[in-house]
């Protein structure tokens, strides 16, 4: 009997062994995931800060919208390594190279008074991307349908 006591006791302290491991490994999951949850919320904040901003810049211009659209289109929802690295709102490149900006707002100055001057009045926002031929196949084809 006092055998059977003894391997019951050994087995309960093995139980025991393996479950204070799997906490640990649980503990640090956990840790790891709350780290994970504040880059989240950095990127949220970040991406959120971008929106408000440009939709302000946006404000009464009549094609509002659609411009919106294509820089959300261009920028991969504000993440994409190249809007990431060069500050680059519309996809804008010279040749190969996507053109660098040091804030993406300067992004926006450039397409505002480099670009978006040039629309002809009464030319659709569409229109005007394919007469530029710019923006993507994909994007010029849902603005022509809206």
């Amino acid at each position: 009997m006092k055998h059977g006591i003894w391997i019951l006791v050994i087995l309960l302290m093995a139980v025991v062994s393996i479950q204070l491991d799997r906490y640990k490994k649980i503990k640090q999951e956990l840790s790891e995931i709350s780290w994970d949850k504040k880059v989240l919320q950095d990127a949220w904040y970040a991406y959120h800060d971008i929106d408000i901003q440009l939709q302000a810049l946006l404000t009464g211009c009549p094609d509002s919208a659609m411009i919106y659209h294509t820089a959300l289109s261009e920028s991969g929802n504000f993440h994409s390594n190249q809007f990431q690295r060069n500050r680059n709102l519309f996809g804008f490149h010279n040749g190969k190279d996507y053109l660098k900006f040091n804030h993406w707002k300067e992004s926006f100055d450039y397409f505002m008074n480099k670009f978006y001057c040039d629309i002809r009045h009464g030319e659709s926002y569409c229109a005007f991307l394919r007469r530029k031929k710019f923006g993507t196949g994909g994007f010029v084809n849902y603005c022509t349908q809206k």
